[in-house]
């Protein structure tokens, strides 16, 4: 597991606020209503636990149980995929995962491959609390207020461009 670079305070507030408010990534496929309430609370815990580690780099093993779980709901799975998603739950639930589904180990590719998975699913729940913190950042430009006739006509004549004079004379 590496560490990565050292947080400012902002990163570590936002990461904090993040385990709470960053979207649950799951295969699209409509089954993320079917997500067990266990699962989601776990995710939460985790990503607590992964912000004191300070390994942010990638998902936690429950988010890539959550993906994986709704993947299975939409089709049949190809068999390494059924081998990463037993590890993963093997790592997630440890000693709770029924011992005739456990994996251990992983061959090296399937286990890099499982890595780049979870990077990608860390990409894109931060993508995603990108874009929500632009959608609702307050805007830094503050339009001019408008004003009705009466205004300018209420404004004091100090600024009276006539000079006095009338109907163009020069």
């Amino acid at each position: 597991m590496t560490k990565g670079p050292e947080l400012s305070l902002e990163q570590q507030i936002s990461e904090m606020v993040g385990a709470f408010s960053d979207p649950i990534i799951v295969y699209p496929g409509g089954w993320q209503d079917s997500l067990p309430e266990k699962i989601r609370q776990d995710i939460t815990t985790c990503r607590l636990i992964r912000l004191l580690k300070g390994d942010l780099e990638m998902a936690t093993w429950p988010e890539v149980c959550a993906y994986f779980y709704t993947l299975t709901l939409c089709f049949p799975p190809q068999e390494r995929v059924v081998r990463m998603y037993m590890y993963a739950m093997t790592q997630y639930k440890g000693d709770l995962f029924p011992e005739d589904l456990r994996r251990e180990i992983l061959e090296s590719h399937e286990m890099d491959e499982l890595n780049r998975f979870r990077r990608w699913i860390r990409a894109k729940q931060l993508e995603a609390r990108r874009v929500r913190q632009r959608l609702n950042r307050p805007s830094d430009i503050k339009q001019a207020p408008t004003y009705e006739r009466k205004d300018y006509e209420q404004r004091p004549s100090l600024f009276d461009f006539n000079f006095g004079r009338e109907g163009g004379e020069s």
